[in-house]
């Protein structure tokens, strides 16, 4: 029953992600990018095929960041302002459900959309008849990984803020997260003070540190990713995915919706 529920709730956010024009304007560009991605061959003297590959996969990335945010930011406050919100919760449907399910909604968007853009990348390599590698799936996994912790951090400021601090919060996530390292580093410094290191390290601890997400040097050369990689990059994820939900769910119980 509670499955069902939350499966409910996910379908929802689904059938609204179809109808919203700019989330197709930016899905058809992502995928006219990709299409388009024979030109850059043209234009550069590096082996074809691997200017093919980063540029699919940068566009994949760059593009799901761009839905991902799209979309999240506005999950729960679109709901508040159409309130459409009252009328759900007005149901016997728990807080907790309602949470979970735009999760895997906006989960189920990315999912199709990006898929949709690997298929569209495969279809390219293969026209140029460029191996295709497990690089190539394991980087597009590594991108899934990475949006549901964007979407899941979209949804938790989405219960709390408004949709405008929710995109800027969510893109300092982004930013913050391929720079953990860096950061760390900076402050780790000799020159550094103690203050700084403290800040610096915490930060690092604290953010996903999203490059571990990061496969593109191992599809560019066709490196093998181990097994026991993808499990502990997966658990990764999935605990910050967990820590966001949660985080959401308890800011959200406690908003009065009257």
């Amino acid at each position: 029953m509670i499955a069902r529920r939350i499966i409910a709730i996910a379908g929802q956010t689904l059938t609204e992600a179809r109808r919203n024009r700019v989330f197709y304007s930016i899905f058809l560009f992502a995928l006219i990018v990709i299409l388009n991605s024979y030109i850059f061959t043209e234009v550069t003297i590096t082996t074809m095929d691997r200017v093919l590959k980063d540029t699919g996969i940068a566009a994949i990335s760059i593009f799901a960041l761009a839905l991902t945010v799209f979309t999240g930011v506005g999950v729960i406050n679109r709901e508040v302002d159409r309130r459409n919100l009252y009328v759900v919760l007005s149901k016997p449907l728990a807080r907790y459900e309602f949470i979970v399910g735009k999760f895997l909604g906006l989960l189920a968007i990315m999912l199709s959309t990006c898929g949709v853009m690997l298929v569209c990348l495969l279809l390219v390599l293969i026209g140029y008849k460029t191996p295709i590698h497990s690089s190539t799936f394991v980087a597009f996994y590594g991108i899934f990984l990475e949006v549901s912790i964007l979407g899941a951090f979209a949804v938790l400021c989405s219960s709390f803020t408004s949709s405008f601090i929710s995109a800027f919060m969510c893109v300092a996530l982004f930013v913050s997260g391929h720079l953990s390292g860096e950061m760390r580093f900076a402050a780790n410094k000799v020159t550094a003070t103690a203050w700084f290191k403290v800040i610096g390290n915490g930060l690092y601890y604290l953010l996903p540190n999203l490059e571990r997400f990061n496969f593109k040097y191992q599809l560019t050369y066709d490196v093998l990713v181990p097994g026991p990689t993808l499990v502990a990059i997966s658990g990764y994820a999935f605990c910050y995915v967990a820590a966001f939900l949660t985080a959401s769910v308890v800011i959200f119980s406690q908003r009065d919706f009257r």
